[in-house]
């Protein structure tokens, strides 16, 4: 048991004095051995289908107008990192590491849709996947899986003609209509000192 003790103690200190020297390379640019990508891979994947194993999907992922609600997003908020129809390369997919699935052409092996939907919402550490689900609803990440589910057989024309269509989110912030408000508001209550002064000049003196 002492012995025992005394090798984890000393793999620990190895480990620390290995992560404060710096040795490791953090850059994108170094990749990661083949095991380790395995290791990582299985870890993530595992990782997903563990707590997307419960989630509901819905049965109208084929409806026409959902599917066409997440084109817009998707072009806005995905394509340039997933690419889509027509756009084989961008710069941000090319300098990611490790690069982000691409979903059309057969490029990359057809995910489930809870786990499309548990990735889009929570995203992936380390990876630049971001968690949409912080501003936006599920109703639109559910909107973006229908889309992503169309994207394996839909030509670079068609894409272009269901994005062109699609509405996009809004990027403006949700209180920007009450600020607006509030600048006014605040305009006003700037003006009315000037009001109080020209009505205590013109008031008369022998007002009593």
């Amino acid at each position: 048991m002492k012995k025992t003790t005394i090798v984890l103690l000393i793999v620990l200190l190895g480990a620390a004095l290995f992560v404060w020297s710096g040795a490791y390379n953090i850059a994108a640019t170094d990749k990661h051995w083949a095991v380790t990508n395995e290791l990582l891979e299985i870890l993530r994947e595992r990782s997903i289908e563990v707590r997307a194993k419960d989630i509901v999907v819905p049965e109208n992922l084929e409806d026409s107008t959902l599917i066409a609600s997440g084109a817009g997003n998707y072009e806005e908020m995905c394509s340039s990192c997933h690419l889509a129809p027509g756009v084989e390369n961008t710069e941000i997919y090319e300098g990611l590491y490790p690069q982000p699935p691409v979903f059309n052409g057969s490029v990359h092996d057809a995910h489930d849709e809870k786990d499309n939907f548990w990735v889009i919402k929570n995203g992936i550490k380390l990876t630049g996947m971001p968690a949409w689900g912080a501003s936006h609803t599920d109703d639109d990440i559910w909107a973006l899986v229908a889309f992503i589910n169309q994207l394996d057989e839909m030509s670079a024309d068609e894409y272009l003609e269901i994005t062109a269509g699609g509405e996009g989110h809004d990027d403006s912030p949700a209180d920007e209509d009450e600020h607006e408000d509030a600048s006014a508001d605040e305009d006003l209550h700037q003006e009315i000192p000037a009001d109080e002064e020209e009505h205590q000049e013109t008031t008369p003196g022998s007002e009593t």
